[in-house]
């Protein structure tokens, strides 16, 4: 993001755009997709062996990747991308709606990406145990 930020704004809608069309592939998706109801099921398999150490470390590591990185995703960044794909990267208001959609994307990520860090940790803890 850093790199787009020193682009003019059309070439950083544009740039932004291309990352999201190409991030939706055949190996991407089902993988980030499929880690949801994987995670959900580690929770809930965690849960049932609660008196066992590991399981406070696996019931974080799916609810935290469930719920900082899905859902986050679902509910957050893909909104915020599918309005920058119907931007005109060349439009009047395009500096504006990239300022906006910058601040609060960057935000998000960064959200993402410290659950997926923390749930990566957790999950490492639990498996130490």
């Amino acid at each position: 993001m850093d790199a787009l930020t020193q682009r003019p704004p059309a070439q950083a809608i544009a740039a932004m755009q291309a990352i999201n069309r190409i991030v939706l592939n055949p190996l991407f998706l089902p993988i980030f997709v499929g880690l949801a109801p994987l995670s959900l099921l580690t929770a809930a398999l965690a849960f049932a062996a609660w008196p066992l150490r590991p399981a406070l470390w696996l019931a974080a590591a799916g609810l935290l990747y469930c719920a900082g990185t899905f859902a986050v995703t679902v509910v957050r960044s893909v909104p915020m991308n599918d309005a920058l794909a119907r931007v005109d990267a060349g439009g009047a208001d395009a500096a504006a709606q990239w300022t906006g959609y910058l601040s609060h994307w960057t935000r998000w990520n960064q959200v993402r990406s410290l659950s997926a860090v923390a749930a990566l940790a957790c999950a490492l803890m639990g498996l130490r145990d």
